[in-house]
């Protein structure tokens, strides 16, 4: 249940629903494919459509890349 913010628009955030996936707008996302949703929204796709999602998500303002979980 923990709140995670998107780091291009930080007002953009997701409740983790489990070990790989969240809620956004009362849908469960992998982390992926919810990036490149946002960025479609937003008209900024980049041309591959690939992202590594925990990349672009924040919890208490650290990349969820460099948390330490185990």
């Amino acid at each position: 249940g923990d709140v995670i913010h998107f780091v291009d628009n930080p007002s953009i955030t997701a409740i983790v629903a489990g070990e790989r996936q969240v809620l956004f707008e009362s849908e469960k996302w992998f982390l992926s494919p919810l990036v490149r949703e946002l960025y479609t929204r937003a008209g900024t796709v980049n041309s591959s459509g690939a992202y590594q999602g925990p990349l672009y998500f924040t919890y208490q303002g650290v990349r969820l890349t460099d948390l330490d979980i185990i």
